[in-house]
């Protein structure tokens, strides 16, 4: 069996996806190309049901185990 790793970010709205892009994109890509990993950067919001809006954006990250979400 083979594992996959992935850097997985959220970076929900144009304001942080643009700064995640300014201050991190670069770094981060040569980071994980280096090691073999994938990079997923989430910039909408996974589950916008109700009681999802309802929480903190970063409670989102707990989804991204879900293999259809992290790429694998």
């Amino acid at each position: 069996m083979v594992t996959k790793v992935a850097i997985v970010t959220l970076a929900v709205g144009e304001a942080y996806l643009r700064r995640w892009k300014t201050y991190c994109e670069r770094g981060w890509r040569t980071y994980a190309q280096n090691r073999g990993y994938d990079l997923v950067v989430i910039d909408k919001l996974i589950d916008q049901a109700p009681r999802a809006l309802a929480r903190s954006p970063a409670w989102q990250k707990c989804l991204i185990l879900d293999p259809s979400i992290a790429g694998a």
